[in-house]
């Protein structure tokens, strides 16, 4: 969602929330059923939590349990992305659950720390080239390279939605055939599928790896 600090963004980042909840609306999700909302929604909950709180009630979304030893999302001061200079630590990454669908019977989110297992030299600062081609350390149009094992300037969130198997099912528009069973009652019922929602959200890698 809109990025930056400033009023008129964080007015933005709103409207932006209920066009997502509109678009969900159109789509005629039965009450009975799960909605997860994931990703960088580019409001910090920890710096500025009243609006994290108005982007999410927009969404008519829960923030599930925080849980796990990382407390930011975007954190300058750990993340060898950055330079030394740079301190900023935010919450901007979610993996979240509409309120008005089938609830959790427990939810959980966690920052995760993706790196890679040696350090990785990326360029970090070049001319944008006309047709957007990615610039390597190596390309001679790269003015500074720096060796980096963090795959992105967000770490990844998990998030973990259990939810009761008894009553979380979607029918199928057409049963297949020979699969039809009966209720206790004798009713025809429409085979169901139990929905199993693990949802992992890394946000998009800003650096592009030779």
């Amino acid at each position: 969602m809109q990025a930056a600090n400033y009023h008129i963004q964080e007015a933005i980042r709103v409207i932006q929330a209920v066009e997502i909840y509109n678009f969900q609306q159109s789509l005629n999700i039965p009450e009975d059923e799960p909605v997860i909302y994931a990703g960088d929604l580019n409001a910090d909950r920890i710096n500025r939590p009243q609006h994290a709180a108005e982007v999410i009630d927009a969404l008519r979304a829960g923030l599930p349990e925080i849980v796990g030893e990382l407390a930011y999302t975007y954190d300058q001061v750990e993340n060898d992305v950055f330079w030394a200079f740079q301190t900023g630590r935010l919450w901007l990454d979610y993996a979240l659950f509409s309120v008005e669908h089938e609830l959790p019977v427990l939810s959980t989110l966690e920052v995760v720390r993706p790196r890679a297992s040696v350090p990785v030299e990326v360029c970090m600062i070049a001319p944008l080239p006309i047709n957007r081609a990615p610039v390597y350390p190596e390309s001679p149009t790269c003015r500074v390279s720096k060796n980096i094992t963090d795959l992105s300037d967000h770490y990844a969130v998990v998030g973990v939605f259990d939810y009761d198997q008894s009553k979380i099912v979607i029918t199928t528009t057409q049963p297949p055939e020979n699969e039809v069973t009966e209720g206790s009652d004798g009713a025809r019922l429409e085979p169901k599928i139990v929905i199993l929602l693990f949802t992992a959200i890394l946000t998009a890698l800003h650096f592009l790896l030779k």
